[in-house]
């Protein structure tokens, strides 16, 4: 794993607070799978399905249980089930290999789906559905693809982010419209993007 960038964090996760302006190799470890990057905070993922998380965390973005930032890779629980990651500026969105959405950081706008609207420290499961693909996390709302097809979001929506029709927000996942064709998302700072399995390309939010 390699990082550069701001690292007054230590969102880069090699032990430092000191911003790197060329790729600098974290630690030694040769497994790891995937690495998500928020705004202050990190999240990594290794082969044998371990979650790692380092940087920022006021907001319990790095689901440790604490709200003391970490300037290395820290593992978070014991688990070796996780299987998909996706950081947004605060809120940070998992997936277990059985397909349960697991979340955790900041939860002002009830991106994190668990029908509150207050932060998490601790991973924790969002409702019992296991048909879960894919997530993607924004600036504070989230997107989530169904192995249907369907396509669910969650959040702010001050901008349309979610793509519901409406602006207003919404602490559990809301199913948006009825097709069930979406292959890929992801979610920006206030705004969205899909696509469908026609290769067609779709947005919606902040322009």
């Amino acid at each position: 794993m390699w990082a550069w960038g701001d690292n007054r964090y230590g969102q880069l996760g090699d032990g430092t607070t000191t911003t790197k302006n060329t790729p600098n190799q974290i630690g030694t470890d040769n497994n790891w799978k995937i690495v998500s990057g928020g705004i202050f905070h990190s999240i990594a993922l290794k082969t044998e399905g371990s979650l790692w998380a380092f940087g920022f965390n006021t907001q319990g973005q790095l689901g440790d249980g604490t709200l003391m930032d970490k300037s290395y890779p820290h593992r978070i629980g014991s688990e070796l089930d996780w299987d998909f990651i996706s950081t947004g500026s605060y809120p940070t969105l998992c997936l277990k290999k059985n397909g349960t959405l697991w979340a955790f950081g900041k939860n002002a706008n009830g991106e994190l789906s668990d029908g509150t609207f207050i932060s998490k420290n601790s991973p924790i499961q969002i409702e019992s559905d296991t048909t879960r693909k894919s997530i993607s996390g924004g600036e504070q709302h989230s997107l989530g693809l169904n192995k249907d097809g369907t396509l669910w979001a969650r959040g702010d929506n001050v901008c349309g982010q979610l793509g519901d029709g409406t602006n207003l927000k919404k602490s559990t996942p809301t199913k948006i419209g009825n097709s069930s064709d979406w292959q890929f998302i992801s979610a920006g700072a206030n705004h969205s993007f899909g696509i469908k399995t026609d290769g067609s390309l779709w947005t919606w939010g902040w322009n």
